[in-house]
């Protein structure tokens, strides 16, 4: 088996309930091996949610859930991948 990139990505990290997860992840898993990133469609908004929550060493990946490759391209590079609605 091809081995991941990712353990985890959350994917509409920049919605209310997403940011709810990320600030999860980044509190438990800040100084763990645990290799996590976010997604959503928009890359500002993401480097948004990457600056109010200081993360450092956290990758951001653009995908829509409109776009069908983006998405095989995104689920790819994980284990799992968190939908947050």
């Amino acid at each position: 088996m091809q081995s991941k990139k990712f353990d985890l990505i959350v994917c509409g990290a920049t919605g209310f309930t997403g940011q709810l997860v990320v600030e999860y992840l980044w509190k438990e898993y800040n100084n763990s091996n645990f290799k996590w990133a976010i997604a959503g469609r928009d890359a500002n908004k993401l480097e948004q949610v990457g600056m109010k929550f200081s993360l450092q060493n956290i990758s951001y990946l653009v995908a829509d859930s409109s776009d069908l490759i983006s998405l095989k391209q995104l689920a790819r590079q994980a284990k799992a991948v968190n939908t947050v609605i």
